[in-house]
C-alpha cells in the first residue's frame, strides 16, 4: 500500500506554537550527565553560562507542512501488511463463536515530525563536542541565551514503522429458559469480549511506554472491551466496559513531588436501552462513562491527561438518546 502526503502535510504554511520543552542546558538537566554538561558550559553560539535556567516551561517552536520551512521534499509513505486469522464455532458449546488474528505492518517513509526535545535538543547536547547534526537545527539568543529557531515540520523517516500484534474475540449467546431448564420466553443472553495485543512497536516510546507531549504517544501494551447484553422480546439492556492498563512514562522515575512514574490503568463502564417500538422503529437511551471516572493523570502534557486515549473520561459521565426510523 502507500499514502501519498495530504494537503496538510505539505501546503499548510507556517504556525508559531508554544511547546512543552526541557532545555537541556538548564542548570537541572546536567547534573548527573558530564557530556551534556561540557557541551551546555563550552564556549560556542550553543553555550550557555553557569547556572543558567529557562526563561518559561514552554519554547516557540515553528510549526506546519511542508510549505513552512520550504523544502517541499515531502514523498509518499509504503506500507506492507500481513494477516492472518482462524474463526471457531466449537459443536460442543452451541452458541459460541470465536477469533484470533496475528497482524504484522510495516511502513517506510512513513510521514512524521521529529520530537525537538529528545531528536534535537537531547540528541545535540548529548555527542561529544556537538558533533551531532542536529546541532545545526536550532540557535540561541546572542542575549539572554535562551533557545530559538526551533521547527516541527514534517518529514518522511529513514526508518521504518514496523508493528505487530494479536486480536481476538469471543461471543457467546444463550437463551436464559435453557440455563433455568424453564418454559417460556426468558430472553436471551449475549457475552462478547474483544482484546488486542501490541507484541511490537519498534518507535520511541515502545509497548507500554510514553515519551512525552512533544510527538510521542501513549502506547499502551493491550486493551480489553467487555459486553454483556440481555434481550427479551422488544427490550435489551447491554452493559460495556473498557480496560487499558498501566502505562509506564520513560520520563519519570518516581523520584519527585508526587511520586509519578506511570499513567494509572483505567476502567469504565457503558449502559445501553433499547425498545423496538415497531418493526421499523428503534429507540435507544445509554449514559457513558456511568461512574464519572476522570482520566488518568499524564504529567507534561499541558492539560494533565490524554485525551486521545481516555476520550469518554475527558467529557465525563453523559447521557444520549437516538431514535431509529427505517423506511
Amino acid at each position: 500500500s502507500f499514502r501519498v502526503p495530504t494537503l496538510v502535510d505539505t501546503f499548510s504554511g507556517g504556525t508559531v506554537s508554544f511547546d512543552f520543552i526541557d532545555d537541556p542546558c538548564d542548570a537541572g538537566q546536567i547534573d548527573d550527565n558530564p557530556t551534556r554538561a561540557a557541551n551546555c558550559l563550552a564556549a560556542g553560539p550553543l553555550g550557555v553560562p553557569a547556572g543558567f535556567t529557562q526563561s518559561a516551561p514552554q519554547l516557540q517552536v515553528l510549526a506546519g507542512g511542508d510549505l513552512a520551512d520550504g523544502t517541499f521534499d515531502l514523498g509518499p509513505e509504503r506500507g506492507t501488511t500481513y494477516t492472518v486469522g482462524v474463526v471457531f464455532n466449537p459443536r460442543m458449546v452451541p452458541g459460541l463463536r470465536g477469533s484470533i488474528d496475528y497482524w504484522s505492518i510495516e511502513v517506510e517513509d512513513f510521514i512524521d515530525t521529529l520530537n525537538v526535545e529528545a531528536e534535537i535538543l537531547d540528541q545535540c547536547y548529548d555527542s561529544p563536542n556537538l558533533s551531532d547534526p542536529a546541532c545545526q537545527l536550532f540557535s540561541r539568543s546572542p542575549n539572554s541565551r535562551q533557545l530559538q529557531g526551533l521547527v516541527r515540520t514534517p518529514l518522511n523517516r529513514e526508518d521504518s514503522l514496523e508493528t505487530a500484534g494479536i486480536d481476538w474475540g469471543l461471543d457467546y449467546t444463550f437463551d436464559l429458559a435453557d440455563l433455568m431448564r424453564s418454559e417460556g420466553d426468558s430472553g436471551v443472553v449475549t457475552l462478547s469480549h474483544q482484546g488486542t495485543y501490541l507484541n511490537d512497536y519498534n518507535l520511541f516510546p515502545g509497548v507500554g511506554n510514553y515519551g512525552n507531549a512533544n510527538g510521542a504517544n501513549a502506547i499502551p501494551e493491550y486493551r480489553l472491551n467487555f459486553q454483556a447484553e440481555y434481550a427479551i422480546n422488544n427490550i435489551a439492556a447491554e452493559l460495556r466496559a473498557r480496560y487499558i492498563p498501566e502505562i509506564d512514562d520513560i520520563n519519570f522515575d518516581g523520584d519527585n513531588f508526587l511520586g509519578y512514574d506511570v499513567i494509572e490503568d483505567h476502567l469504565e463502564f457503558d449502559l445501553r436501552f433499547t425498545y423496538d417500538v415497531r418493526d421499523n422503529l428503534r429507540v435507544l437511551l445509554g449514559v457513558n462513562n456511568v461512574t464519572g471516572e476522570d482520566p488518568p493523570y499524564v504529567r507534561n502534557t499541558g492539560n494533565n491527561a490524554a485525551p486521545g486515549l481516555y476520550p469518554s473520561a475527558v467529557i465525563g459521565r453523559y447521557f444520549f438518546g437516538r431514535v431509529t426510523v427505517d423506511f
